[in-house]
C-alpha cells in the first residue's frame, strides 16, 4: 500500500527550513512525520507552506485544510502528513524523544510500512532529538537513516547548510545489528549451535554480505553486481553451517556436499579458520571414500565419535557424550574384527570364522571354534530376519573383544585383563539414558573418557591419533 515515510525534526535556526525540503525532495517519500516544538513552530508552517505552495507536488492535496499560521495551527495527522508536538522538557532529553520515535515507527508499521521503507532524518533539532532519533532507528532495525551535509562548502557563520551546497548522507543503523549479530553467529558457531547459527544468516541485510565482499573482491573478476556475489556469499554462509550441521550427526556425505560447493568463494567466510576448514574437508573426504570401497569401519570414524563426545561435553550434555564414549569402545572392535579379519559383526560368518581361527591358531582351532559356539553364540542374539540354520549372528562389545582376545589381538587381550571394564560399564548402565535412573556427571564422565581414550591410542597408535585429531577437530571462527 506505502511506500516510503520519512520521520525528521524541524529545528529552529536560521536557514534550516531549506535542508528539510532538500531532505524531503531527495528522500521522496509518501508520507512524513515532522516533530516540531513550540520554539520550532514557525519553521515547520514554513516549510509546510513551500510543500503547499512551490511548485506541484504531492503533498499539495493533503495541505489545503490545513491552517498554516501560528495562532491558528493545529496538528495534522492524515494519509501523507503527520506532525508530532515534543514538549520543552522533552526537545532537551533523549530518552522521551526516543519513545516518541519506536511509538510513531510502530504505528507506521501498522499502516503497512516496512522497516527498510522508514527513513530517519536526524540533522536538525537539538543534540537530545538527534540522539533519540539515533537509538530508536537503531533499535527498531531502520535500513537508512539520512544527514543533511555540506557536501564539502562551507557553512555559514551559524553553522548552517548554505542553501545549494547541501548533500544528502545516507547510514544505514541496521549495519549495527549485523556486525553485533556476526559476533553471536561466531559464538554459536563455535559453541556447535548450528541451527541458531541459520537463524541468524536469514537476518542479516545484504549489505552486510557486500562489505565481506568489497574487502576481498580484489581475488575475484568483478563482473557481477555486488548484490549477485552477496547472494553467494549468504549462500556460502549457509553451506557452512549446514555441512558442519551434517558432520556433526555423522551424515558424512551430506557434510561433504554442501562444503564443497562452498569452493572459493571460503575467501570470503569472515574470520574463519580456513587451513583447519581445509583439513577438515579431507577428514571427510577420506571417510566416504572408505566407506564408498566398502570398509563398513574407518578408523577415522572412531576419532570422530571422540570429538563429538568433547562437544558434548562442553554443552555440559554428559550423558549424550558417555554414549558416544561408550559406542567408541564397541566401534574399535568392530573395525579391528572387519579391517584386519575380515569378520563383519553386524553379519558373522561362522565358517568363515573357523576358517580364520584356523589360520590364526591352528593347533587350538577346533577348541577355540567350539568354545565360540558354546560361550559366545549361545548367548548372542540371531540376526533379525536370518534363520539359525544360515549360522549368521550379531554381535556386541564384550563378545567382539572375546573374539579379539581368542584371535590372540592385543586389544581383546588389554579388554580381556582390564580391571575397570565392569566400573566402567556401570558409569555407563547407570546414565538415565541407558538403564539407570541418574544423569551422569562430569566427573564419571572425564573417567571413563580418560579410559576410552587410552584404547583410542592403542587401536591407532600415537602418530595416526595425533594426525587425525588435527584434521577431525572443527574448524572455527576467530575473534
Amino acid at each position: 500500500m506505502y511506500e516510503t515515510a520519512l520521520i525528521i525534526a524541524v529545528g529552529k535556526g536560521s536557514g534550516t527550513e531549506n535542508g528539510i525540503i532538500y531532505s524531503i525532495k531527495n528522500n521522496n517519500p509518501n508520507k512524513i512525520v515532522f516533530l516540531y516544538s513550540s520554539e520550532s513552530l514557525e519553521k515547520l508552517i514554513c516549510i509546510l507552506g513551500k510543500l503547499k505552495h512551490d511548485e506541484p507536488n504531492f503533498f499539495q492535496d493533503f495541505l489545503d485544510e490545513a491552517k498554516l499560521n501560528s495562532k491558528d495551527f493545529c496538528d495534522i495527522d492524515n494519509e501523507a502528513i503527520r506532525t508530532v508536538k515534543l514538549r520543552m522538557d522533552e526537545i532537551e532529553d533523549f530518552r522521551p524523544v526516543y519513545r516518541k520515535c519506536v511509538l510513531i515507527i510502530e504505528e507506521l508499521e501498522k499502516l503497512g510500512f516496512k522497516n527498510d521503507n522508514i527513513i530517519v532524518d536526524f540533522t536538525f533539532g537539538t543534540k537530545a532529538i538527534t540522539a533519540g532519533l539515533i537509538i530508536a532507528s537503531i533499535f527498531k532495525k531502520i535500513k537508512k537513516c539520512t544527514y543533511v551535509g555540506s557536501g564539502g562548502e562551507k557553512r555559514s557563520s551559524n553553522g548552517i547548510v548554505i542553501s545549494g551546497s547541501e548533500n544528502l548522507n545516507k547510514i544505514e543503523p541496521r549495519i549495527i545489528y549485523d556486525y553485533y549479530n556476526f559476533e553471536y553467529f561466531k559464538s554459536y558457531f563455535n559453541s556447535y549451535k548450528f541451527a541458531a547459527c541459520m537463524d541468524l544468516i536469514d537476518s542479516f541485510s545484504d549489505r552486510f554480505f557486500i562489505r565481506i565482499f568489497n574487502r576481498n573482491k580484489d581475488s575475484f573478476d568483478s563482473a557481477e553486481k555486488d548484490i549477485d556475489y552477496a547472494h553467494i556469499i549468504k549462500s556460502c554462509f549457509k553451506k557452512l553451517v549446514d555441512g558442519y550441521y551434517f558432520w556433526d550427526k555423522f551424515d558424512y556425505e551430506s557434510a561433504l556436499e554442501r562444503l564443497k560447493k562452498i569452493g572459493d568463494y571460503k575467501v570470503f567466510l569472515l574470520q574463519f579458520d580456513l587451513e583447519t576448514f581445509n583439513k577438515n574437508i579431507e577428514f571427510i573426504e577420506n571417510i566416504v571414500r572408505l566407506k564408498k570401497q566398502g570398509n563398513k569401519y574407518p578408523q577415522d570414524i572412531a576419532v570422530d565419535l571422540f570429538l563429538n563426545s568433547i562437544r558434548r561435553e562442553k554443552e555440559d550434555k554428559f550423558d549424550d557424550a558417555l554414549i558416544r564414549c561408550y559406542r567408541i569402545i564397541e566401534y574399535i572392535s568392530q573395525s579391528v574384527l572387519f579391517n584386519e579379519f575380515g569378520i563383519d559383526v553386524g553379519n558373522v560368518d561362522l565358517n568363515k570364522l573357523k576358517i580364520i581361527l584356523m589360520q590364526r591358531n591352528f593347533s587350538s582351532a577346533d577348541k577355540d571354534f567350539e568354545y565360540i559356539k558354546k560361550n559366545i553364540i549361545s548367548e548372542i542374539t540371531k540376526r533379525i530376519g536370518n534363520a539359525y540354520k544360515k549360522t549368521y549372528i550379531t554381535s556386541g562389545l564384550q563378545k567382539n573383544y572375546k573374539l579379539l582376545s581368542i584371535l590372540k589381538h592385543p586389544l581383546g587381550i588389554k579388554f580381556e585383563n582390564d580391571s575397570e571394564i565392569n566400573n566402567k560399564l556401570e558409569i555407563r548402565n547407570k546414565s538415565i539414558l541407558i538403564h539407570g535412573l541418574d544423569p551422569i556427571n562430569k566427573k564419571n564422565f572425564d573417567n571413563l573418557k580418560e579410559w576410552v581414550n587410552s584404547y583410542l591410542v592403542d587401536f591407532l597408535g600415537n602418530k595416526k591419533y595425533e594426525e587425525l585429531f588435527k584434521f577431525c577437530s572443527m574448524a572455527n571462527f576467530i575473534n
